[in-house]
């Protein structure tokens, strides 16, 4: 696939601004351990499961 690059402020795009927010998401899920709140730990852990849920890789099966 070619595309494009597109530079854009994250507050002109929905999409943009879902972008920036999951990988600042697994980006504190891959380097962070100090936090010991239950209701930050619960409250990332469900919004990691909705990432991972609705990711598709090459290697799975999709419709």
């Amino acid at each position: 696939m070619i595309d494009l690059m597109h530079f854009v402020q994250s507050h002109e795009s929905a999409g943009v601004q879902m972008a920036d927010m999951v990988a600042y998401l697994l980006h504190r899920a891959r380097l962070t351990t100090t936090e010991r709140h239950p209701d930050d730990l619960a409250s990332r852990r469900r919004m990691l499961e909705v990432i991972d849920f609705n990711t598709h890789t090459y290697r799975m099966v999709w419709p």
